[in-house]
C-alpha cells in the first residue's frame, strides 16, 4: 500500500506502488474490524477498482446501507 485518501463519510481511495489492472489479475478481501481493542460498530463494505490502475476504492456502510465511516481489514491478491 502506498497511501489512503478518506472523503470523510465513507469513500476510501487507497494507493499502491504496482497497478491492480493489467496483466495480473487482482482479487480482494476485506472485512469490518478494528486494530486494537476499541469497539466495532457492525457495517458493510464494498471494494472496487478504480480508474487509476494503481488506485481501489473501499466504501463502508451501517448495516441499513446508510453510507457510514468505518473501520476496516482489506488483503490485495494477485495472480503474478
Amino acid at each position: 500500500m502506498d497511501g489512503c485518501e478518506f472523503d470523510g463519510t465513507n469513500r476510501y481511495v487507497v494507493s499502491w506502488k504496482v497497478p491492480l489492472q493489467g496483466e495480473a489479475k487482482t482479487n480482494f478481501a476485506a472485512t469490518i474490524g478494528s486494530t486494537m481493542q476499541e469497539p466495532v460498530e457492525p457495517g458493510l463494505i464494498t471494494v472496487g477498482l478504480n480508474s487509476d490502475p494503481n488506485k481501489m476504492e473501499v466504501h463502508t456502510f451501517a448495516p441499513d446501507g446508510t453510507p457510514s465511516a468505518r473501520s476496516f481489514h482489506l488483503v490485495c491478491f494477485r495472480d503474478q
